[in-house]
């Protein structure tokens, strides 16, 4: 599935194919059940995304009081800001993957029994909500 120019509110499925869209949605809801999702995104005040297995790739800015919530059962989830981001970030790995912060020197907490990773911290003024899951799957937050 290819979007390329919408506005407003955007959301788009998908059980088997990849998902791309290059939107000025400030709205945008996107799940993939096997199949890439590639965003290219302006300024958001409201993304959700859910991926059964394969990768989420998005670039974006990140209104002021925006909010993401991503979640992926076997794939990788990168988020890439075109702004100075403000958010409060909670990333949750169930499996030792990697969650890279590329945004502060915050570096991910691995669980003292068992399996699992995660990382909290803010940027900015902290109004926004970015909060990401995955249960095997690499965690990516990023300027671009």
């Amino acid at each position: 599935i290819s979007d390329k120019n919408s506005q407003g509110r955007l959301r788009i499925e998908a059980v088997s194919g990849n998902i791309a869209a290059i939107s000025s949605a400030n709205n945008v809801s996107a799940h993939a059940v096997s199949g890439e999702i590639k965003l290219n995104l302006q300024k958001v005040d409201e993304l959700e995304l859910n991926t059964v297995s394969d990768d989420v790739n998005v670039t974006l800015s990140l209104n002021n009081n925006g909010m993401i919530k991503a979640n992926s059962v076997s794939g990788d989830i990168n988020l890439f800001f075109q702004n100075n981001v403000q958010a409060s970030f909670r990333l949750n790995s169930s499996v030792n993957d990697d969650i890279i912060n590329k945004l502060t020197d915050k570096k991910a907490k691995t669980a003292k029994y068992g399996p699992g990773a995660k990382l909290s911290f803010e940027t900015g003024n902290g109004n926004g909500s970015v909060r990401i899951n995955t249960v095997s799957g690499d965690i990516k937050v990023a300027k671009k």
